[in-house]
């Protein structure tokens, strides 16, 4: 990680968002093509630190990092962009490409836990939604996400809303194979049903441990 990644992390981190995105948009070090992953990785890194009361900066540094995204998935190789589906593309990627342009999952599912610090549910589902179950590594971030979501509503007092998100991380958790990547959501599965009542829900959880 570079100084200026560091320092923009500093900057979010004391709630200064404006000053991490200029620094974004003044830093050599992110533009162009070559510079277009790491643009995106201090991104992620600025979204990682939105909170509750952060709303009015939330909607610009959400917007900027769905851009960053959009650039990293149009710099794909054309060979490779021109197939059908993000995942058949990554798939189909040299291991060099591979390294250069990782996948977004990552980047999704750390959006989707920040709306859901700020409140905005509806708009969390739809992100964790919208991540890819091609691997267990994708779908265990998408569980994570929606477990995150289902805490940050069980906080807000929304246990409906809460169990029902953590009932589609278990449907993502059920489909995982390796157990190494079940364990840890399926722990924080039973937590959420446990919070909000659901006890029968935590029960079932816990058989698929």
């Amino acid at each position: 990680i570079s100084t200026t990644q560091m320092l923009l992390a500093l900057q979010a981190k004391s709630g200064d968002f404006d000053g991490a995105l200029r620094m974004v948009h003044e830093s050599e070090e992110f533009r162009g093509p070559s510079g277009a992953g790491l643009k995106r990785s201090a991104l992620k890194a600025i979204v990682r630190e939105l909170r509750d009361g952060d709303q009015q900066a939330a909607g610009t540094v959400l917007s900027e990092a769905r851009n960053a995204i959009d650039e990293v998935k149009g710099l794909w190789p054309p060979t490779v962009a021109a197939m059908t589906g993000r995942v058949d593309r990554m798939r189909k990627a040299s291991d060099e490409t591979k390294a250069l342009w990782p996948p977004i999952t990552g980047d999704l599912a750390e959006i989707a836990k920040a709306e859901a610090r700020l409140g905005w549910f509806r708009e969390a589902i739809a992100t964790a939604r919208s991540i890819d179950e091609a691997d267990d590594d994708m779908k265990f971030a998408k569980a994570l996400a929606l477990i995150e979501i289902a805490t940050a509503q069980a906080n807000s007092g929304d246990k409906v809303g809460a169990r029902q998100s953590a009932e589609m991380a278990l449907v993502v958790i059920r489909t995982i194979q390796k157990r190494i990547f079940k364990s840890f959501p399926l722990e924080r599965a039973v937590k959420v049903f446990a919070r909000v009542g659901n006890f029968s829900g935590a029960l079932q959880a816990s058989d698929d441990a």
